[in-house]
């Protein structure tokens, strides 16, 4: 990690550069200047409670249950000031003093209660100081230590305790504007059964280059020390990126030019990883309706189980015949080498669109892909590594791309490469010839896409097979989208050596939607009829967004699907709610009110029984320089024969002055 000598090296630099560009003329002495001015803009007094209560039981048992009681009083101050001259330090600081008075009670059936009363003083600290601000070279000194709540998704929500602090120069002439910046940042999650703590040092320089034309030069380089610990898992190592791309016009905007390349390295106790990408993309409009694309890329890749190289290059031409007609003509070619698999690519693809006005209400739109690939391979990999899959809510599930997998090399990791826990973040469920992963919670870098490595059984990969793939789809809009009917067939045909385990398959929607002003529904039927791992599902969705008199809005969402797996006779049925209510009811009295809950059920394997459900309310009065606040939320989560309830109520009382 950045140690503080480094830290200490880079402050003593950054000073010896502000002492060179600091020149007599740029701070003579006038009315304003003073060694040290300060004045308090505002501030408040505050007093803060929180109460939580939590339970947890499994099979009809209580596991464990915990009260927790907090209050905090809380005087904050804002001051701003300066250094001599405002265009030599200027800063702003805000100051929070106080102190917490905790209470618990904490009762488990597998350990004796517990009970603790604690007294600790309490401050939170933000500031920012800005150094020769009216000059090219300038800088800024920033530090904070407060909590902050994240909202993960509407059914999670979490309070870390977040220290940081660091510096920044900034350069701003006309030629190469450059930003270089070092922090450190520590994130605790305030949770003591399952605790959270990340560090992280980061060292970060960006730099651009504007032409006159729109032409841009762009570069970032960020490095990054890490260490996370979650429960029992801890996490630590570094990350390097570099990103370089340029982007140039030519001849009257008429040609457009781009280049990027990008690197990363991450480097860390759970998994190694590296890539580099090189990219060129060239774009000319030869005339209005006539256009051309073209495109080379190279990518680089090594983990600890597979080196990779892949060469990719395209060329495509569009041309619009008609205002209502767009076609389109795009060859590529593709050729991937590794350390467990070899194979080369190349083919066409033809896409026409018709969009078409019917009469003064209705709308056409029409459209036709036919796509032909051949494809070689000499060795093919039984390893899969950075397999995505979004899913934003807890709850949300998707099947694994691969059939046959070996589920004990099953690894998920979050877009950092940090390597997460089944049970803790997801769960694992076999369905058919492979597995069904669902998300269970959030972390503060889990964002919504989850990175899958796993291992299938070898199969005799090498041989040479065609593809022919072939896409119609059709929507007819009536009234202006007040009735919309749509629907699409996707179509895969291979043909080649009998011995490759090849998915043909064949898509086909069916769907209806309605927009009418605040209110949007839809229905949709998809059969996917696949020879690996075919399903079908019916999704129905609802929407109502409106507003009332006095600054009133109503906002409620619904879904519902069933997914049937024909191979494995299981059916999986998923509904999830969502209403949202805000009013100011006087110019005092502001009232919000929300409430979800997203529920699954399988047929066979109660597993894949979930129940989330979440609630809260919150009203805030504001009268002359007071503000109440109260807040309630609720949280319920039933799954794998186990419940938890959360209970958490806050009210707070502040007068500013």
């Amino acid at each position: 990690m950045l140690g503080k000598r480094s830290y200490r090296g880079i402050f003593v630099f950054s000073y010896l550069l502000f002492i060179q560009f600091v020149t007599p003329s740029g701070l003579l002495a006038d009315s304003h200047t003073h060694l040290f001015k300060n004045h308090l803009k505002g501030g408040y007094i505050e007093l803060e409670s929180e109460y939580k209560q939590r339970e947890k039981t499994s099979d009809n048992s209580t596991d464990y249950q915990d009260e927790y009681l907090n209050l905090r009083p809380i005087v904050h101050l804002d001051f701003a000031g300066s250094v001599y001259h405002p265009n030599l330090v200027d800063y702003i600081l805000a100051v929070e003093m106080g102190g917490d008075f905790e209470k618990e009670n904490l009762s488990s059936e597998s350990s004796p209660d517990r009970k603790r009363s604690d007294t600790s003083p309490f401050r939170s600290i933000d500031g920012r100081a800005l150094i020769l601000k009216e000059k090219k070279l300038s800088g800024e000194i920033f530090g904070s230590n407060q909590h902050i709540n994240r909202q993960h998704t509407f059914f999670s929500d979490t309070t870390y305790l977040q220290t940081g602090y660091g510096a920044q120069l900034n350069y701003t002439g006309e030629t190469i504007p450059w930003k270089l910046s070092v922090k450190h940042e520590d994130i605790e999650k305030e949770d003591k059964r399952n605790p959270y703590n990340s560090e992280r040092d980061e060292l970060r320089f960006k730099a651009s280059n504007r032409r006159r034309n729109r032409s841009q030069t762009r570069f970032d380089l960020r490095i990054q020390d890490f260490d996370q610990h979650y429960s029992s898992s801890t996490h630590s190592g570094t990350r390097n990126n570099l990103r370089l791309s340029d982007s140039s016009f030519f001849k009257e905007d008429k040609l457009r030019l781009t280049s990027s390349f990008i690197y990363n390295d991450i480097d860390s106790s759970s998994s190694s990883y590296s890539s580099k990408l090189f990219r060129e993309n060239l774009s000319i409009k030869h005339r209005e309706n006539l256009s051309s694309h073209y495109e080379y890329s190279f990518n680089s890749s090594s983990s600890e189980r597979n080196d990779n190289e892949f060469h990719r290059a395209g060329a495509s031409l569009r041309h619009k015949l008609f205002e209502s007609l767009v076609s389109r003509l795009h060859v590529d070619a593709s050729d991937n080498r590794g350390s467990s698999s070899e194979y080369s690519r190349y083919g066409v693809q033809l896409t026409e669109s018709y969009t078409k006005r019917v009469g003064e209400f209705s709308k056409l739109n029409l459209g036709i892909m036919v796509d032909k690939h051949f494809e070689t391979r000499d060795r093919y990999s039984p390893h899969v590594v950075n397999e995505q899959h979004n899913l934003a809510l807890p709850g949300d599930t998707e099947v694994l791309n691969q059939p046959a997998i070996i589920g004990s090399s099953i690894k998920v990791y979050d877009s950092n490469r940090n390597l997460l826990i089944q049970g803790v973040h997801y769960d694992l469920t076999p369905l058919g010839n492979t597995f069904l992963i669902e998300r269970l919670g959030a972390l503060p870098d889990l964002g919504t896409i989850l990175f899958i490595d796993y291992d299938y059984p070898d199969n005799p990969g090498e041989g040479s097979f065609e593809s022919l793939k072939t896409r119609y789809s059709f929507r007819y809009s009536l009234f202006e989208h007040l009735i919309s009917v749509y629907g699409r067939i996707y179509d895969v045909d291979y043909s080649g050596d009998d011995h490759l385990i090849l998915d043909k398959l064949t898509e086909s929607v069916l769907g209806m939607n309605s927009r009418w002003k605040w209110f949007h529904a839809g229905i949709e039927y998809k059969d996917y009829d696949s020879t690996l791992f075919p399903w079908e599902a019916l999704r129905t969705h609802q929407s109502v967004n409106f507003k009332l008199p006095k600054r009133t809005s109503i906002s409620l969402s619904a879904s519902q699907s069933a997914t049937q797996y024909p191979d494995t006779n299981e059916e999986i049925e998923r509904e999830n709610y969502q209403v949202s209510y805000h009013s100011t009811l006087t110019r005092r009295l502001m009232w919000r009110l929300y409430a979800g809950s997203n529920h699954s059920r399988g047929r066979k394997n109660k597993n894949l029984n979930r129940d989330f459900i979440s609630a809260g309310t919150e009203i805030n009065y504001v009268i002359g320089k007071t503000k109440i606040s109260a807040t309630y939320k609720f949280h319920d989560v039933d799954f794998l024969s186990e419940n938890q309830i959360r209970n958490t109520a806050y009210l707070r009382i502040r007068r500013s002055f």
